[in-house]
């Protein structure tokens, strides 16, 4: 006589129990997976990060003009005006400066003899993307650098969708490159800033060390140090996954990528300028 022995159920992410050609298939039914939510076309991203980068500049190009002026005392070129001076504001402003002029020899002063606003202390690579693609497409320097920042944002959210997929999935990562697209911060992608340039090397130096490819991920963060101060962060989420590789796979050459990370910061000009003249 046979008897009937209750099956235990399975749980929600058990696939394929049973003997190596079990047919048996579970699907997830956690709450918020991808098989529960409809699924994301891969174009939708790009197409939400161009929709939005256009209606900022739009946005911008409505709001009505004033005159754009430099917080004094400071040393540099008149800040452009119009559309141009909306954009390359603040940061920007310096940022233009450098890469039309290049950096000063010193810390400048003022007639009155006061340490004046200048471009010394700001870092080189962004200015010196924004001068090489000012001397190879048509256009002001303004285009140039905006130019740089677009593609750096654009970069970015790729770098983020596969970052994300291979943690979370690809519908995880299509929805966070939307979210990337279109949060709040995101204005910043609109303006001769660094941001995107430095969130783009941040992404691209995390996702090579989910790859293991150490000395591209300590390149990277070389790269994105000599963008932004704050980029030195990275040494710590770098030097975090080198311990895990020493640790359990003995891979010495993870190291490569904490002790370049702060390359960088430390070779900016903006570091090693002269004192006042």
């Amino acid at each position: 006589m046979n008897s009937s022995v209750p099956k235990r159920a399975p749980s929600d992410h058990q696939v394929g129990l049973g003997r190596p050609d079990s047919t048996l298939q579970v699907v997830s039914t956690t709450p918020g997976s991808d098989d529960q939510r409809a699924p994301i076309p891969s174009w939708l991203p790009v197409a939400v990060f161009i929709a939005v980068r256009l209606l900022a500049f739009v946005a911008m190009a409505l709001v009505p003009t004033e005159p754009i002026e430099v917080e004094e005392p400071v040393v540099g070129p008149p800040a452009h005006q119009g559309l141009e001076g909306k954009l390359t504001s603040w940061d920007g402003y310096y940022y233009l400066d450098i890469a039309e002029n290049g950096y000063p020899d010193h810390v400048p002063t003022t007639s009155a003899g006061e340490t004046a606003q200048s471009s010394v202390s700001f870092f080189p690579l962004y200015p010196a993307l924004t001068a090489a693609a000012d001397a190879v497409t048509p256009g002001s320097a303004v285009t140039a650098a905006l130019l740089i920042t677009t593609t750096a944002a654009f970069a970015a959210m790729l770098l983020l969708r596969e970052l994300v997929r291979s943690i979370s999935g690809t519908q995880a990562a299509e929805r966070a490159a939307i979210m990337f697209a279109v949060f709040p911060g995101a204005f910043v992608f609109s303006f001769a800033y660094t941001e995107a340039l430095v969130l783009a090397l941040s992404m691209g130096a995390l996702l090579a060390v989910r790859r293991g490819r150490w000395l591209i991920a300590g390149v990277l963060a070389a790269l994105a140090t000599a963008t932004r101060p704050d980029a030195v962060v990275l040494m710590f989420p770098l030097a975090w996954s080198a311990y895990r590789a020493i640790r359990t796979d003995h891979d010495w050459r993870a190291l490569l990528a904490p002790a370049l990370a702060p390359v960088g910061s430390v070779l900016s000009p903006g570091t090693s300028a002269g004192g006042p003249e």
